[in-house]
């Protein structure tokens, strides 16, 4: 099957669900040499290069706290992983 989409509607599609990502996550927290630096000294042998950017980013920024389902980050012992997909753990967050 071939499927025929107005160009313009895909772009106003991405653009309104990009400019809401962007407005839900924002603002941004740059990622800088000393971020990587500190990404790369981090002893978290489970984590991979993007993990330990996050990781690097959220301490750099006084954030003790990643959203993630990603159980990797349990080996970081500064920093505490709220699983999105427990509700419980979802519920707490949400409530603090």
């Amino acid at each position: 099957m071939t499927f025929l989409i107005d160009a313009n509607v895909i772009v106003y599609a991405a653009d309104g669900l990009a400019r809401q990502t962007y407005l839900a996550f924002s603002p941004l927290l740059p990622v800088n040499d000393q971020i990587i630096g500190r990404a790369l000294d981090l002893e978290a042998r489970r984590l991979g290069a993007n993990d330990r950017i996050h990781v690097a980013t959220a301490l750099a920024n006084d954030i003790d706290t990643i959203v993630s389902a990603d159980a990797d980050f349990d080996h970081v012992r500064a920093i505490r992983r709220v699983d999105p997909l427990d509700e419980a753990q979802r519920s707490r967050v949400l409530r603090s």
